[in-house]
């Protein structure tokens, strides 16, 4: 039987083990945040309704026998919404995102890394990645972007923890920042947990995935921006932290450092 890997952390809002090694590039203002080409906007809904979602359906199910609960929750929800997610897979959580709903377009705020590979930007785009913008005048450009994509009806995906850490168990602490778009937009939140199980009769140690939709949170109101973004972060990671809960298969072991120095 396979040994089970252990990764031993430091610190559990900065350290990454998605082991990718990309030059990142600077996104700077003018970058296309919406693009509005008429033969772009074409291409883009042949490539992502025509071919990659059906694929990444079938995928998604044969390699993790991926499941949704709660999904009616996110589907009744008329006009867009922002989808918080724990970050825990490479090619899952570019995926899962965009199968939730087929009557709608999913796009994922990421890094600058994300469009940051030669050949292959301009696909990731029209797949709905959205990258954090590099400046401050770029900030403006890339919130106004997130803000039409909701006018659309869009949902848009956030992953607070920001860094990926395969198949964690839990879920790390995060910071309220990205809680303030849909504070400043009146949007809509929902959570997505996804939550790990041992697959029978499998011929991989790969686990099985349920993805819980919780939701939606609104944001008050009554409250300053700031403050409502923070209320909003509670009820998100509280909500993620009961539905972490469920997994029951720990692929691959977490330890902070000071375990392995202790046992020195």
């Amino acid at each position: 039987m396979k040994k089970q890997k252990t990764i031993w952390y430091a610190d559990p809002l900065s350290d990454d083990f998605a082991g990718t090694d990309i030059n990142t590039r600077t996104i700077p203002a003018d970058f296309p945040f919406v693009d509005d080409r008429p033969l772009y906007k074409a291409a883009a809904a042949v490539v992502y309704e025509g071919f990659v979602r059906p694929l990444i359906t079938v995928y998604i199910r044969l390699r993790y026998r991926q499941r949704f609960v709660g999904l009616e929750k996110l589907r009744a929800q008329k006009g867009g919404a922002f989808v918080f997610a724990n970050h825990t897979m490479r090619t899952g959580d570019a995926f899962i995102p965009n199968i939730m709903d087929y009557r709608r377009k999913n796009y994922i705020i990421t890094g600058p890394d994300a469009v940051s590979i030669k050949g292959v930007s301009t696909l990731v785009r029209m797949l709905g990645a959205i990258p954090l913008a590099s400046t401050s005048k770029g900030a403006a450009v890339f919130f106004s972007a997130l803000e039409r994509r909701c006018a659309e009806g869009s949902t848009v995906t956030v992953y607070p923890e920001a860094h990926i850490w395969p198949y964690y168990t839990g879920i790390r602490p995060f910071k309220a920042t990205s809680f303030r778009y849909p504070a400043r937009l009146g949007a809509p939140v929902f959570a997505l947990t996804n939550v790990f199980h041992k697959k029978r009769f499998s011929l991989t140690r790969t686990p099985r995935v349920e993805s819980f939709i919780d939701g939606p949170f609104f944001p008050d109101p009554e409250l300053p921006e700031r403050q409502a973004a923070q209320a909003l972060r509670e009820q998100v990671y509280e909500t993620m932290l009961e539905r972490a809960k469920l997994s029951d298969y720990e692929y691959i072991r977490y330890r902070p450092i000071e375990e392995k120095e202790a046992d020195r």
